[in-house]
């Protein structure tokens, strides 16, 4: 089984949501909430988008 890169995006945000305002519509799942404060790395867990805090 070959597994599909998921994708990484940093933000300087605490919270995140996703799908975010980048994802086609015909591919968006129910809205989360993640907070990366306290963890560096999140990954959404309906379709293994990474996220990663980045403080600038």
């Amino acid at each position: 089984m070959i597994e599909k890169p998921n994708n990484l995006i940093y933000s300087n945000e605490k919270i995140v949501t996703c799908p975010n305002s980048k994802t086609d519509t015909w591919n968006q799942h129910p809205r989360v909430y993640l907070n990366i404060e306290k963890d560096i790395i999140v990954k959404c867990p309906y379709c293994g988008t990474t996220y990663k805090f980045e403080n600038k």
